[in-house]
């Protein structure tokens, strides 16, 4: 592995390479509050390929987005695409783009967005972003305005960070989990805080509806794998129903929670699905 710095206008973005940058390429982008370091047991897998996982804006060793910007699902694209334009490792260059929760939402953005540069789509526990009902647009936006920013919190150790994520995910090997909460502080005089931008814990502002997104379903052109975790946040009929707007989807569904692809037990079946869907394109 190899860390990369992504210049953009907002500032750096962090990225981790794992393999050598000329096989072929895989974009990750990790779920929210996440980082780079999510994709490192999938890339252990994926040898016959390069992944470059990235920290999305506001995660990670990131820039975050400037002062009156909001966390909006189509925000992170602009930078990441600025990146993709640039920089030596990804200019002029033909990828597949992977993404867990928040970050398949990205990739869908992404492959709709850069047509002709998308080999695949890959999307773990999640098919797009949040959606929100026309009929709730208003309160969606009442509750964003409203809401009121928390401090972050401050630990005395790296070990009583990790106890605290430990809550949200206790499947995930202690190992890999470790290295996304170190990635994600950062030492002050007061002890470890997060680096992620508290902004990142806001709702959002506004979403998309279902009907807009079906319509960036339907512009994908390339072919789609869509992975589910049994007993993660999404159903088999979310993605039956958001797959059927799309023309080449393969569905599958894994044993396991949310963060799958870092299971013991499920990493290896969500990477073997993979390496099939980008053998068979």
């Amino acid at each position: 592995m190899k860390e990369i710095t992504l210049a953009t206008s907002i500032g750096d973005l962090g990225a981790i390479l794992y393999g050598e940058p000329d096989k072929p390429l895989i974009l990750a982008f990790h779920g929210w509050l996440d980082n780079a370091a999510s994709f490192e047991v999938l890339a252990s897998y994926l040898n016959d390929y390069a992944v470059l996982s990235i920290d999305l804006p506001g995660h990670g060793h990131s820039a975050w987005l400037g002062a009156g910007s909001s966390y909006l699902i189509w925000a992170y694209v602009p930078p990441i695409l600025e990146a993709i334009n640039t920089h030596s490792l990804l200019k002029d260059r033909s990828f597949y783009v992977l993404g867990h929760s928040l970050g398949t939402g990205i990739a869908m953005l992404i492959a709709a967005v850069l047509s002709e540069q998308v080999l695949g789509y890959i999307a773990l526990d999640s098919l797009g972003p949040l959606t929100t009902p026309a009929s709730q647009v208003a309160s969606q936006l009442r509750q964003g305005l409203t809401a009121t920013l928390k401090t972050s919190s401050t630990y005395s150790s790296v070990d009583q960070a990790l106890a605290v994520r430990q809550r949200g995910d206790n499947a995930i090997p202690e190992e890999h989990l470790r290295n996304i909460v170190e990635r994600n502080l950062i030492l002050c005089d007061q002890g470890w805080k997060w680096r992620t931008d508290p902004r990142l814990r806001l709702p959002s502002l506004v979403r998309f509806t279902e009907d807009q997104l079906e319509s960036i379903l339907q512009a994908l052109v390339a072919p789609v794998l869509a992975i589910r975790a049994e007993q993660g946040m999404v159903t088999q009929a979310y993605l039956d129903q958001r797959s059927k707007h799309i023309a080449d989807a393969t569905l599958k569904t894994v044993e396991g929670r949310h963060h799958f692809h870092l299971e013991a037990s499920s990493a290896p079946q969500v990477a073997m699905h993979i390496k099939e869907f980008l053998q068979h394109d």
